[in-house]
């Protein structure tokens, strides 16, 4: 093969690799945003006070992290307190603009806007009276991840291992134990665009549960949408939000493809709603301990494909082969 079919060879190469990384996007979003949390005497129907507790007290420590990597750059926080622990928004990459107000939880839906690796998290308040916190507990956790341009590859994890974790003792028997309550708004996306050429990968996942103990775990609470479908130790009254899921998006290697996928009341529109649950009865006199977590992730990747590396390997061997030809 002579050299001039050679350098002509490594520019259609070089035209044909341009082409073939023109892409859409790949992009996904995961929040819970759970707000006037209480906890609710059954029997009474009135919220826990801290006069409800043995010495008025109720011992709280809390423990969050959050980290965002977009391309080997990253930013993390991680914490624990005897309080509430509120990270500010954290974002790297290009296009930083899903959340624009600390704590808001937007939905983030359709195309990628830009390239970058987003995060926030939140927690506030007791769901007891007289604690000397705001009376209802609210916390968050939010992903949010996006590729436009580039082989790149992004991920987000916002983890309220807030592992809330607060220890009580009755003050006197609990015959019909305590109600859960609270309000809720969620949502997941995964979207690998059409156009997407190379091979696209975006997941998003969250979860959210409620454990109590004593010397071993006699409550659990996992909501998945479905009455009673994964409590134990208990009764669910209102579980209308899935709270514990996952969504995963992908394409063929070289080939066009668009997969959408979603958990909310809409594309684009949170679920939302009231939950609800009662523990069995609980005694006084007894150490417990309640353990509540509220996870989020999001991930999207973009990768070469096997057919571009072969194109860039040509392409390389042509011009290495026309500055000998040059130099001739």
């Amino acid at each position: 093969m002579n050299n001039k079919i050679k350098i002509a060879l490594a520019s259609a190469a070089l035209g044909a690799m341009a082409a073939g990384q023109a892409n859409a996007g790949v992009s996904s979003t995961a929040f819970i945003d759970m707000t006037n949390f209480k906890l609710i005497n059954t029997a009474t129907t009135v919220q826990l006070d801290a006069g409800d507790f043995f010495g008025g007290a109720v011992a709280f420590t809390s423990s969050a992290d959050q980290k965002v990597d977009f391309d080997g750059a990253s930013i993390s926080n991680s914490d624990a307190a005897a309080g509430g622990i509120d990270f500010a928004p954290i974002c790297v990459g290009t296009g930083c603009t899903p959340l624009p107000v600390d704590n808001a939880f937007p939905v983030v839906s359709g195309p990628a806007a830009g390239n970058y690796a987003a995060a926030d998290q939140y927690e506030e308040g007791a769901p007891a009276t007289g604690l000397g916190l705001a009376p209802a507990a609210n916390v968050g956790s939010g992903s949010y991840v996006a590729i436009k341009t580039g082989e790149s590859k992004a991920s987000s994890t916002s983890n309220n291992g807030l592992t809330i974790t607060a220890s009580f003792i009755l003050g006197e028997d609990l015959s019909q134990g305590i109600t859960f309550e609270f309000d809720v708004r969620s949502y997941l996306e995964v979207l690998v665009e059409a156009g997407e050429k190379a091979p696209g990968f975006a997941s998003a996942e969250y979860s959210f549960n409620f454990t109590l103990s004593d010397t071993s775990t006699i409550f659990n609470w996992e909501p998945d949408g479905t009455t009673n479908g994964n409590i134990t130790g208990g009764t669910e009254i209102s579980d209308v939000v899935n709270l514990n899921s996952n969504l995963v998006s992908r394409n063929a290697i070289g080939l066009p493809f668009d997969q959408l996928a979603f958990i909310g009341a809409g594309l684009g529109v949170a679920d939302s709603g009231f939950m609800s649950a009662t523990t069995n009865a609980l005694t006084a006199n007894t150490i417990y301990t309640l353990t509540g977590s509220i996870n989020t992730k999001a991930d999207a990747r973009r990768v070469p494909e096997p057919g571009s590396i072969a194109l860039m390997g040509l392409a390389l061997l042509g011009f290495a082969a026309s500055r000998k030809y040059k130099k001739a």
